[in-house]
């Protein structure tokens, strides 16, 4: 199994099986609680070691990102989606004939944990192996195109169209003003469009 199945592992299929299972399983809210924790807690234990031993062999940083407001948004977005998904779960336990909840909203409040704390512990940067941003490395050769979109408040937007997982994905960087030649001129050298 390469690094990608090591991804996609720890991301969705043991933290999602082992709640699957819970959910079966457990005969009350307090076994949910319990048994969530003594199965969620280390599998996202191993995701902040995993990223972060990941982190330390993508290679030195070429460009060190400055720090960006793209932060709070994230959060935001979050919080409205953890509210949301707690509302429909604690809508559907009452008034259903089962319980469903409990454990999937562990799972999700710790999943925007690690993805708030990963963000806030790793820096965002260009390194020798790829871009590290968004809690994943995108390595130089998955790069199909990126484009500078703009500039606002200071920022310049760079999209990254780029290929994981056998899909296209999309993503955002932001940089100053000031790092943006720098960038470009690295992008330039490093993607082969």
């Amino acid at each position: 199994m390469g690094v990608e199945g090591e991804e996609i592992m720890f991301d969705f299929i043991i933290a999602y099986m082992a709640v699957s299972v819970i959910t079966i399983t457990s005969r009350s809210i307090q076994e949910d609680v319990i048994l969530s924790l003594l199965v969620l807690l280390p599998t996202v234990w191993i995701k902040i070691v995993y990223t972060r031993t990941k982190y330390k062999k993508v290679g030195e940083q070429l460009i060190n990102l400055d720090k960006t407001p793209s932060v709070l948004p994230g959060i935001r977005a979050s919080s409205v989606i953890f509210a949301l998904f707690a509302f429909f779960i604690v809508i559907v336990s009452y008034y259903g004939k089962f319980r469903i909840g409990i454990s999937w909203l562990i799972l999700l409040a710790l999943q925007l944990l690690y993805g708030q704390f990963m963000e806030n512990t790793l820096n965002k940067g260009l390194m020798k192996n790829g871009i590290w941003t968004g809690n994943r490395l995108i390595n130089w050769g998955a790069i199909q195109s990126y484009k500078w979109m703009g500039t606002k408040e200071g920022y310049s937007t760079l999209k990254i169209e780029y290929i994981e997982y056998y899909s296209f994905h999309t993503t955002v960087l932001k940089v100053t003003i000031e790092q943006k030649e720098e960038v470009d001129g690295l992008f330039k050298k490093m993607v082969k469009v």
